[in-house]
Protein backbone atom coordinates (compact mmCIF):
# COMPACT_ATOMS: atom_id res chain seq x y z
CA UNK A 1 0.00 0.00 0.00
CA UNK A 2 1.50 3.51 -0.61
CA UNK A 3 0.82 5.95 1.35
CA UNK A 4 1.07 9.50 0.54
CA UNK A 5 4.54 10.87 2.90
CA UNK A 6 3.60 14.51 3.17
CA UNK A 7 2.05 15.53 6.24
CA UNK A 8 -1.92 16.36 6.17
CA UNK A 9 -3.54 19.50 7.71
CA UNK A 10 -5.42 18.52 10.45
CA UNK A 11 -9.17 19.05 9.41
CA UNK A 12 -8.49 16.03 6.65
CA UNK A 13 -9.75 12.75 7.65
CA UNK A 14 -8.42 9.65 5.59
CA UNK A 15 -8.36 5.76 7.00
CA UNK A 16 -8.08 3.12 4.39
CA UNK A 17 -9.28 -0.54 4.64
CA UNK A 18 -6.29 -3.65 4.82
CA UNK A 19 -8.35 -5.48 1.77
CA UNK A 20 -7.74 -5.49 -1.91
CA UNK A 21 -9.86 -2.68 -3.26
CA UNK A 22 -7.70 0.13 -2.38
CA UNK A 23 -4.52 1.25 -2.66
CA UNK A 24 -3.79 5.02 -1.50
CA UNK A 25 -1.89 6.70 -4.30
CA UNK A 26 0.48 9.67 -3.46
CA UNK A 27 -1.07 13.00 -4.38
CA UNK A 28 -0.40 13.69 -8.31
CA UNK A 29 -0.07 10.23 -8.87
CA UNK A 30 -1.73 9.32 -12.18
CA UNK A 31 -2.82 12.28 -14.59
CA UNK A 32 -4.09 14.85 -13.56
CA UNK A 33 -3.00 16.73 -16.77
CA UNK A 34 -4.03 20.12 -17.98
CA UNK A 35 -6.25 18.18 -20.73
CA UNK A 36 -8.68 16.61 -18.21
CA UNK A 37 -8.95 19.80 -16.16
CA UNK A 38 -9.17 23.47 -16.59
CA UNK A 39 -7.64 26.70 -14.99
CA UNK A 40 -10.56 27.97 -13.22
CA UNK A 41 -11.14 24.22 -11.65
CA UNK A 42 -7.96 23.99 -10.02
CA UNK A 43 -8.06 27.87 -8.61
CA UNK A 44 -11.59 27.02 -7.36
CA UNK A 45 -10.09 23.73 -5.78
CA UNK A 46 -6.88 25.63 -4.20
CA UNK A 47 -9.04 28.20 -2.84
CA UNK A 48 -11.37 25.97 -0.84
CA UNK A 49 -8.65 23.71 -0.13
CA UNK A 50 -10.07 20.52 -1.77
CA UNK A 51 -7.00 18.51 -1.65
CA UNK A 52 -7.18 15.96 -4.77
CA UNK A 53 -6.24 12.74 -3.52
CA UNK A 54 -6.48 9.16 -5.38
CA UNK A 55 -7.17 5.88 -4.36
CA UNK A 56 -7.34 2.86 -7.01
CA UNK A 57 -10.20 1.01 -6.22
CA UNK A 58 -10.89 -2.51 -8.38
CA UNK A 59 -7.76 -1.66 -10.12
CA UNK A 60 -8.92 2.12 -11.68
CA UNK A 61 -7.29 5.02 -10.15
CA UNK A 62 -10.22 7.37 -8.74
CA UNK A 63 -9.76 10.77 -7.54
CA UNK A 64 -11.29 12.59 -4.49
CA UNK A 65 -11.68 14.96 -1.89
CA UNK A 66 -12.08 14.87 1.69
CA UNK A 67 -12.71 17.49 4.31
CA UNK A 68 -14.04 17.73 7.36
CA UNK A 69 -13.14 16.23 11.01
CA UNK A 70 -12.80 12.42 10.44
CA UNK A 71 -15.50 11.23 13.70
CA UNK A 72 -18.54 13.73 12.22
CA UNK A 73 -20.90 12.38 9.68
CA UNK A 74 -20.06 11.40 6.52
CA UNK A 75 -21.79 12.82 3.43
CA UNK A 76 -20.97 11.38 -0.12
CA UNK A 77 -21.37 13.71 -2.61
CA UNK A 78 -21.98 11.94 -6.52
CA UNK A 79 -21.78 14.51 -9.62
CA UNK A 80 -23.82 14.84 -12.42
CA UNK A 81 -23.38 13.91 -16.11
CA UNK A 82 -19.78 15.54 -17.36
CA UNK A 83 -19.58 17.10 -13.98
CA UNK A 84 -16.67 16.22 -11.48
CA UNK A 85 -15.87 16.14 -7.88
CA UNK A 86 -15.84 19.86 -7.89
CA UNK A 87 -19.61 19.93 -9.07
CA UNK A 88 -20.39 20.38 -4.80
CA UNK A 89 -16.80 22.73 -3.96
CA UNK A 90 -19.63 25.15 -2.45
CA UNK A 91 -21.88 22.23 -0.45
CA UNK A 92 -18.90 21.06 0.58
CA UNK A 93 -17.82 24.33 2.26
CA UNK A 94 -20.72 24.99 3.85
CA UNK A 95 -21.36 20.99 5.21
CA UNK A 96 -17.76 20.83 6.42
CA UNK A 97 -18.08 22.76 10.16
CA UNK A 98 -20.40 19.96 11.52
CA UNK A 99 -19.58 16.88 8.87
CA UNK A 100 -17.08 15.09 7.08
CA UNK A 101 -17.60 15.56 3.29
CA UNK A 102 -16.38 13.68 0.29
CA UNK A 103 -16.87 14.03 -3.34
CA UNK A 104 -15.41 11.50 -6.14
CA UNK A 105 -14.94 11.80 -10.00
CA UNK A 106 -16.59 8.65 -11.15
CA UNK A 107 -14.13 6.49 -13.35
CA UNK A 108 -13.47 8.43 -16.48
CA UNK A 109 -15.08 11.99 -15.00
CA UNK A 110 -13.00 14.66 -13.83
CA UNK A 111 -9.40 13.04 -12.41
CA UNK A 112 -10.09 9.64 -12.35
CA UNK A 113 -8.59 7.31 -14.77
CA UNK A 114 -11.18 5.82 -17.30
CA UNK A 115 -10.97 2.39 -17.12
CA UNK A 116 -10.88 -0.28 -19.98
CA UNK A 117 -14.51 -1.75 -21.34
CA UNK A 118 -13.44 -5.34 -20.57
CA UNK A 119 -13.27 -4.65 -16.61
CA UNK A 120 -15.93 -1.67 -16.15
CA UNK A 121 -19.17 -1.62 -18.19
CA UNK A 122 -20.75 2.07 -17.68
CA UNK A 123 -24.41 2.29 -15.67
CA UNK A 124 -25.67 3.16 -12.84
CA UNK A 125 -25.04 0.25 -10.52
CA UNK A 126 -21.73 0.56 -11.11
CA UNK A 127 -21.02 4.06 -10.43
CA UNK A 128 -23.06 2.79 -7.36
CA UNK A 129 -20.47 0.32 -6.45
CA UNK A 130 -17.48 2.51 -7.10
CA UNK A 131 -19.11 4.95 -3.98
CA UNK A 132 -18.99 2.25 -2.05
CA UNK A 133 -15.62 0.91 -2.63
CA UNK A 134 -15.01 4.23 -1.59
CA UNK A 135 -16.62 4.51 1.50
CA UNK A 136 -15.42 0.89 2.52
CA UNK A 137 -11.76 1.99 1.82
CA UNK A 138 -12.12 4.98 3.95
CA UNK A 139 -14.15 3.22 6.79
CA UNK A 140 -17.23 5.37 6.89
CA UNK A 141 -19.47 3.25 7.81
CA UNK A 142 -23.45 4.29 6.98
CA UNK A 143 -23.39 7.53 4.98
CA UNK A 144 -25.40 10.17 3.10
CA UNK A 145 -25.41 10.08 -0.34
CA UNK A 146 -26.24 13.47 -1.77
CA UNK A 147 -26.23 13.03 -6.17
CA UNK A 148 -27.21 15.20 -8.70
CA UNK A 149 -28.78 14.17 -12.10
CA UNK A 150 -26.73 10.89 -13.34
CA UNK A 151 -24.99 10.42 -9.58
CA UNK A 152 -28.85 11.38 -7.80
CA UNK A 153 -29.20 7.84 -10.37
CA UNK A 154 -26.12 5.98 -8.66
CA UNK A 155 -27.86 6.95 -4.69
CA UNK A 156 -31.09 5.21 -5.60
CA UNK A 157 -29.23 1.95 -6.95
CA UNK A 158 -26.89 3.23 -3.55
CA UNK A 159 -30.25 2.83 -1.31
CA UNK A 160 -32.27 0.50 -2.90
CA UNK A 161 -29.87 -2.67 -3.54
CA UNK A 162 -27.24 -2.07 0.14
CA UNK A 163 -29.68 -0.22 2.10
CA UNK A 164 -27.53 -0.88 5.37
CA UNK A 165 -24.90 1.57 3.81
CA UNK A 166 -27.34 4.32 3.38
CA UNK A 167 -28.65 6.66 6.26
CA UNK A 168 -30.16 9.19 4.23
CA UNK A 169 -30.29 10.25 0.73
CA UNK A 170 -30.78 13.92 -1.41
CA UNK A 171 -31.60 13.50 -4.80
CA UNK A 172 -31.29 16.25 -7.22
CA UNK A 173 -33.17 15.94 -10.52
CA UNK A 174 -32.47 12.11 -11.05
CA UNK A 175 -33.44 11.10 -14.57
CA UNK A 176 -35.65 7.82 -13.25
CA UNK A 177 -38.56 8.01 -15.44
CA UNK A 178 -39.31 8.31 -19.38
CA UNK A 179 -39.73 12.01 -20.69
CA UNK A 180 -39.72 13.25 -24.25
CA UNK A 181 -35.61 13.82 -24.77
CA UNK A 182 -34.69 16.70 -27.15
CA UNK A 183 -33.27 15.52 -30.69
CA UNK A 184 -29.42 15.77 -30.42
CA UNK A 185 -29.69 13.11 -27.11
CA UNK A 186 -32.56 10.74 -29.09
CA UNK A 187 -29.71 10.71 -31.81
CA UNK A 188 -26.72 10.04 -29.73
CA UNK A 189 -28.85 7.31 -27.92
CA UNK A 190 -29.80 5.68 -31.15
CA UNK A 191 -28.06 2.03 -31.10
CA UNK A 192 -25.49 2.02 -34.52
CA UNK A 193 -25.18 5.50 -35.27
CA UNK A 194 -25.16 6.79 -32.02
CA UNK A 195 -21.69 7.27 -31.68
CA UNK A 196 -20.49 8.13 -34.30
CA UNK A 197 -23.13 11.10 -34.23
CA UNK A 198 -22.07 11.99 -30.89
CA UNK A 199 -17.97 12.43 -31.33
CA UNK A 200 -18.62 14.13 -34.70
CA UNK A 201 -22.28 16.11 -34.83
CA UNK A 202 -24.37 15.92 -31.68
CA UNK A 203 -22.07 15.91 -28.64
CA UNK A 204 -21.99 19.20 -27.36
CA UNK A 205 -25.96 20.04 -28.12
CA UNK A 206 -26.78 16.53 -26.35
CA UNK A 207 -24.63 17.61 -23.18
CA UNK A 208 -25.07 21.31 -22.80
CA UNK A 209 -28.60 21.25 -21.24
CA UNK A 210 -26.72 19.13 -18.44
CA UNK A 211 -23.88 21.95 -17.55
CA UNK A 212 -24.40 25.00 -15.81
CA UNK A 213 -21.25 26.97 -17.65
CA UNK A 214 -21.06 24.69 -20.83
CA UNK A 215 -18.04 27.18 -22.33
CA UNK A 216 -15.88 26.16 -19.31
CA UNK A 217 -16.82 22.64 -19.43
CA UNK A 218 -16.65 21.84 -22.95
CA UNK A 219 -12.36 21.70 -23.33
CA UNK A 220 -12.92 19.20 -20.18
CA UNK A 221 -15.09 16.97 -22.66
CA UNK A 222 -12.59 16.95 -25.54
CA UNK A 223 -10.78 14.77 -22.92
CA UNK A 224 -11.10 11.46 -24.69
CA UNK A 225 -12.08 9.84 -21.22
CA UNK A 226 -14.82 12.15 -20.18
CA UNK A 227 -16.35 12.38 -24.06
CA UNK A 228 -16.66 8.66 -23.65
CA UNK A 229 -17.67 8.12 -20.39
CA UNK A 230 -20.29 11.01 -20.52
CA UNK A 231 -21.46 8.90 -23.99
CA UNK A 232 -22.23 6.04 -22.29
CA UNK A 233 -23.78 7.63 -19.15
CA UNK A 234 -26.26 9.40 -21.73
CA UNK A 235 -27.34 6.15 -23.92
CA UNK A 236 -28.07 4.34 -20.48
CA UNK A 237 -29.86 6.81 -19.21
CA UNK A 238 -32.33 5.82 -22.48
CA UNK A 239 -33.94 3.23 -20.58
CA UNK A 240 -34.45 3.88 -16.83
CA UNK A 241 -36.99 1.46 -16.15
CA UNK A 242 -34.47 -0.29 -13.53
CA UNK A 243 -34.39 2.98 -11.18
CA UNK A 244 -38.16 3.07 -11.79
CA UNK A 245 -38.07 -0.60 -10.26
CA UNK A 246 -36.16 -0.08 -7.27
CA UNK A 247 -37.99 3.26 -5.69
CA UNK A 248 -40.36 0.81 -3.65
CA UNK A 249 -37.38 -0.29 -1.80
CA UNK A 250 -35.77 3.11 -1.01
CA UNK A 251 -36.60 3.24 2.59
CA UNK A 252 -34.32 5.84 3.63
CA UNK A 253 -35.39 9.53 4.86
CA UNK A 254 -35.26 11.03 1.46
CA UNK A 255 -34.84 15.18 0.18
CA UNK A 256 -36.02 15.39 -3.53
CA UNK A 257 -34.49 18.49 -5.07
CA UNK A 258 -35.60 19.90 -8.61
CA UNK A 259 -35.62 23.13 -10.08
CA UNK A 260 -38.94 24.88 -11.67
CA UNK A 261 -37.20 25.70 -14.88
CA UNK A 262 -35.31 22.27 -15.18
CA UNK A 263 -35.23 21.76 -19.36
CA UNK A 264 -33.61 17.93 -19.11
CA UNK A 265 -35.90 16.84 -16.14
CA UNK A 266 -39.03 18.28 -15.77
CA UNK A 267 -39.72 19.36 -12.17
CA UNK A 268 -43.03 17.16 -12.22
CA UNK A 269 -41.00 14.03 -12.14
CA UNK A 270 -39.75 15.15 -8.53
CA UNK A 271 -43.47 15.48 -7.16
CA UNK A 272 -43.92 11.80 -9.07
CA UNK A 273 -40.37 10.43 -7.23
CA UNK A 274 -41.42 12.22 -3.95
CA UNK A 275 -44.41 10.45 -4.01
CA UNK A 276 -43.28 6.99 -4.74
CA UNK A 277 -40.66 6.83 -2.02
CA UNK A 278 -42.43 6.62 1.00
CA UNK A 279 -41.75 9.96 3.58
CA UNK A 280 -39.55 12.06 0.89
CA UNK A 281 -40.00 15.79 1.25
CA UNK A 282 -39.42 17.59 -2.19
CA UNK A 283 -37.87 21.07 -2.63
CA UNK A 284 -38.60 22.99 -5.55
CA UNK A 285 -36.58 25.86 -6.00
CA UNK A 286 -36.26 28.62 -8.48
CA UNK A 287 -33.75 27.73 -11.35
CA UNK A 288 -33.07 24.80 -14.03
CA UNK A 289 -30.92 21.66 -13.91
CA UNK A 290 -28.41 22.60 -11.57
CA UNK A 291 -30.04 23.82 -8.07
CA UNK A 292 -26.85 23.90 -6.38
CA UNK A 293 -25.09 26.04 -8.66
CA UNK A 294 -27.80 28.43 -9.49
CA UNK A 295 -29.27 28.70 -6.03
CA UNK A 296 -26.16 27.94 -4.13
CA UNK A 297 -27.33 29.93 -0.73
CA UNK A 298 -30.97 28.43 -0.76
CA UNK A 299 -29.52 25.10 -1.96
CA UNK A 300 -27.00 24.83 0.87
CA UNK A 301 -29.92 25.68 3.28
CA UNK A 302 -32.00 22.83 2.77
CA UNK A 303 -29.57 20.95 2.84
CA UNK A 304 -28.10 21.27 5.69
CA UNK A 305 -32.08 21.75 7.58
CA UNK A 306 -32.41 18.34 6.27
CA UNK A 307 -28.96 16.86 7.39
CA UNK A 308 -29.39 18.11 11.14
CA UNK A 309 -33.34 17.04 11.23
CA UNK A 310 -33.45 13.92 13.56
CA UNK A 311 -33.40 10.92 12.01
CA UNK A 312 -36.45 8.81 11.70
CA UNK A 313 -37.56 5.31 10.47
CA UNK A 314 -40.31 5.48 7.92
CA UNK A 315 -43.26 3.97 9.30
CA UNK A 316 -45.36 1.31 7.42
CA UNK A 317 -48.45 2.95 5.30
CA UNK A 318 -50.73 1.77 3.02
CA UNK A 319 -49.33 3.49 0.00
CA UNK A 320 -46.38 5.71 -0.90
CA UNK A 321 -46.82 9.49 0.57
CA UNK A 322 -44.93 12.90 0.14
CA UNK A 323 -44.15 14.82 2.80
CA UNK A 324 -43.99 18.20 2.08
CA UNK A 325 -43.53 20.61 -1.10
CA UNK A 326 -41.83 23.86 -1.61
CA UNK A 327 -41.41 26.03 -4.08
CA UNK A 328 -37.92 28.64 -2.79
CA UNK A 329 -36.96 31.17 -4.72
Amino acid sequence: MLVDPRPRRARYGGRVSSGEISEVLPLGEGSHGSENANESENANENELELEARDLRLRGMRVTYFDIGEETAPAVVFLHGLSQSRLQWAGAARALSSRHRVIALDFPGFGDSELPPSAKFVFGWEALAETAFDLVAALGLGRVTLVGHSMGAAAAIVAAADRPEHVERLVLVAPTCYRARRPLPTRLVQLPVAGPTLFTRIFGRAALRPHLVDAERAMPRLRHGGTREASLAMLRRAADPSTLEARLPRVRQPTLVVWGRHDKVTPWTMGARLAREIHGARLEVLDCGHAPEAERAETFEAVLRAFLEDAPREPKASRGPRQRATTLRR
